[in-house]
């Protein structure tokens, strides 16, 4: 049995008898293990795309038998993939190109692309595709803790910045409080830097936001809740 196995195999096996001049004879057995249908990739990463990328990944479906496949169907399991094939003269080659489809949900695409091919022994294989889909603008921390000993004029930060390379302004910082204050500074990698002060460590900021307001279409609206730690 060559399951699992590919590539220069080199096996042998003793032939014991009562001949006296050669009780043992050694039969070698050498040849190269093939896989008859190989994919790959197993999996598509996209990394990192913003909510209106239509990126496309490629897998490729290698025949090494004697027979040609044919892939009876191609099934995303989610609205936001696409899978079309293409196959060479052969039929030997077999491309599945996976792509997204827009508008995508900011956060981990996580999806699956299942192949159906009419090979007995290789009948469906299934493509896992992931990516981490980002708005225009990103914005760091998400939420922003306010520890319980926070001294009250120590600064806390919101890094603002493009993910698109695209230039925008703050136009706006709204704050929940009167007395929290706010500084804008750019920042090298195209963005900014929103620093608030003054911002009380009490259940008072419990249920409050912060909300930045960009020029940029599409992102004008950031909001970072604060959270009493």
């Amino acid at each position: 049995s060559l399951r699992g196995r590919q590539g220069s195999q080199h096996k042998s096996i003793t032939v014991q008898s009562n001949d006296p001049k050669q009780p043992a004879l050694i039969l070698a057995l050498e040849g190269t293990a093939i896989e008859e249908m190989r994919i790959q990739p197993n999996q598509v990463f996209f990394g990192r795309i913003t909510t209106d990328s239509s990126v496309t990944g490629t897998v490729e479906i290698t025949v090494q038998g004697t027979n040609s496949v044919k892939v009876l169907r191609t099934e995303p399991n989610t609205s936001n993939l696409t899978a079309t094939t293409e196959l060479s003269a052969d039929g030997k080659l077999i491309r599945v190109l996976i792509g997204t489809r827009p508008p995508l949900a900011r956060g981990t695409l996580r999806g699956n692309v299942r192949i159906e091919t009419d090979h007995p022994k290789y009948p469906a294989a299934d493509i896992a595709v992931s990516a981490f889909v980002v708005g225009d603008i990103t914005f760091a921390p998400e939420e922003l803790p306010v520890p319980e000993n926070l001294v009250p004029t120590a600064g806390r930060y919101v890094l603002v910045r493009s993910e698109t390379g695209k230039s925008f302004q703050i136009v706006a910082v709204e704050v929940p409080l009167p007395a929290i204050t706010y500084k804008i500074q750019p920042v090298d990698s195209g963005g900014y830097q929103v620093e608030l002060g003054n911002i009380p460590p009490t259940s008072e900021v419990e249920g409050k936001a912060i909300r930045i307001k960009t020029d940029l279409p599409g992102a004008q609206d950031i909001v970072v809740p604060l959270r009493l730690i």
